[in-house]
């Protein structure tokens, strides 16, 4: 599963939380074509466990990549250049990831 969650061609890092991330193409996508492919698996429990353990992993690669590539010391647009490579995360993700991430931090007169 967490192959599958971390991997930010299967789910993009720009959703601030997993419930916004559209089934289509992205959760069934990944269901279908991934999970169903390699292991024997049908019925709604399931795959509502399936996608609920996807999702933790996803948000556990999430938060893995921002400690891994983001810098407090660097400026907005220095960690934009941080923007990870070979990781299939775009610099508009980038972007929206650092400003989510942000959000409401209180950075004084910075």
């Amino acid at each position: 599963m967490g192959l599958v969650g971390g991997n930010f061609k299967n789910f993009p890092i720009s959703y601030e939380k997993w419930p916004p991330v559209p089934n289509d193409p992205y959760k069934n996508d990944a269901y279908h074509n991934i999970i169903q492919r390699r292991f024997k698996v049908d019925g709604d429990k399931q795959k509502k466990y399936i996608l609920q353990a996807l999702g933790k992993k996803w948000k556990d690669a999430r938060c893995k990549l921002f400690h891994d590539y983001y810098n407090p010391e660097l400026t907005r647009e220095q960690n934009l250049a941080l923007c990870p490579t070979g990781k299939a995360v775009t610099l508009e993700q980038w972007a929206t990831f650092i400003d989510y991430r942000l959000r409401g931090k209180d950075f004084g007169n910075v």
